[in-house]
């Protein structure tokens, strides 16, 4: 019989404990000058397999929880580094498990913590240095989708940003870090009980925690276009629940969910313009206004035309352009949207009928303001009272 067969399982594993004592976490995986490649994922098999014999061997003491501990660390240096999510779905639990183990020592304790605080902030400071995330001044369709996305809870298939935000927070109260201020450590409660809304789907909880949270990052410390984006779209959710106060409905199994939804942000990020012009930006805008009105190949459907709400509200956003910049092509371009569905019957009945309410008045206001009389800023004035 070889040697490598009489070699008990407790000797295997103080081995591999003793290779992978200096295995950590990276924050910054580019820093990072250790084991990684095939040596990694040699290890972390090796590592597996030893956890299962030990505790199939009913061996449930310090050796296994040391083994686990070990590869709990191994398997998030590999998410860090490679981005697997079963590395990270694997490596949550064996980390939670250990940072609180009274069957390991305080520096085996301390280098989970220190994993699972890595673990969790890693891609929080990637996002936090990534300007196409968050810093460039002007947003586009594609932008905000993709910051939709990041937001997006697991279990409605996000990537486990708001998940693994909600375990840092929690792991940074739980401790009393010399640089946690009070001001950073009420933050830091509000950001865990808004990230606690959202993977419940409390829209107003979410609603009520994020508006403190948002407050408290005025003054620079979010870019001006992030921080007037998120504000709008907390009144927009304000705006829904007031309409239907009930949990939303998930709708992730549902085929159109995916063109709905890219049809509801484009329509947000145009009256999110309206509101606060210069959020798109001039490079964005032409693209914007084909999406709404259905002269962009990105639609997602078949016949290449946009629901009549898109439409509507580009000849919102084509009249809003025109009052600011004075060109009345954009008057001219939300007459033709609005004529061509009043003739095709779009517009007969409510609640169709209800754009009409609020694209005229603008209508009027230009015509007012471009040699009409002012009978027509009399009657867009009537309109919105009316609306």
């Amino acid at each position: 019989m070889s040697d490598a067969k009489t070699v008990s399982a407790a000797d295997r594993a103080a081995a591999a404990l003793a290779r992978t004592d200096q295995v950590s976490v990276p924050v910054e995986p580019e820093t990072h000058t250790g084991i990684r490649g095939p040596e990694l994922d040699a290890l972390i098999g090796e590592l597996d397999s030893l956890l299962a014999l030990l505790e199939a061997e009913g061996e449930g003491g310090g050796t296994a929880a040391a083994v686990a501990a070990r590869l709990g660390r191994c398997r998030a240096l590999r998410f860090v580094l490679e981005g697997a999510p079963a590395d990270r779905e694997r490596a949550l639990p064996l980390l939670d498990q250990a940072r609180t183990s009274p069957l390991l020592g305080p520096p085996e304790r301390e280098a989970a913590y220190r994993g699972l605080v890595a673990l969790t902030g890693f891609r929080l400071v990637g996002l936090s240095r990534d300007t196409s995330v968050l810093a460039e001044p002007h947003w586009s369709v594609d932008r905000l989708m993709r910051l939709m996305e990041l937001g997006t809870p697991l279990a409605h298939g996000g990537p486990g940003i708001v998940e693994d935000t909600a375990l840092l927070a929690r792991l940074l109260l739980e401790r009393e870090h010399h640089r946690m201020t009070p001001e950073l450590r009420a933050r830091a409660e509000g950001l865990l009980a808004m990230t606690e809304a959202m993977t419940a789907g409390d829209t107003g909880a979410f609603v009520r925690e994020a508006r403190p949270v948002l407050a408290g990052l005025a003054g620079g410390e979010v870019p001006a276009s992030l921080g007037t984006l998120l504000t709008l779209m907390l009144g927009e959710l304000e705006e829904s629940l007031a309409r239907s106060p009930g949990p939303a409905e998930p709708t992730a199994g549902d085929p159109g969910t995916a063109v709905a939804t890219r049809e509801a942000i484009t329509e947000f990020l145009a009256l999110a313009e309206v509101m606060s012009p210069g959020l798109v930006g001039p490079g964005n805008l032409p693209g914007l206004l084909a999406e709404l009105t259905g002269e962009h190949t990105g639609t997602g459907r078949e016949d290449g035309r946009t629901p009549l709400p898109s439409r509507m509200v580009g000849a919102f956003l084509h009249s809003a352009q025109a009052l600011y910049s004075g060109d009345v092509t954009g008057f001219r371009e939300a007459l033709r949207l609005v004529h061509d569905a009043w003739t095709e019957g779009e517009l007969d009945g409510n609640p169709n009928g209800e754009w009409l309410l609020n694209v005229v008045p603008t209508l009027l206001f230009g015509a007012a303001m471009n040699g009409g009389s002012l009978e027509d800023e009399d009657l867009a004035l009537e309109l919105l009272a009316a609306s």
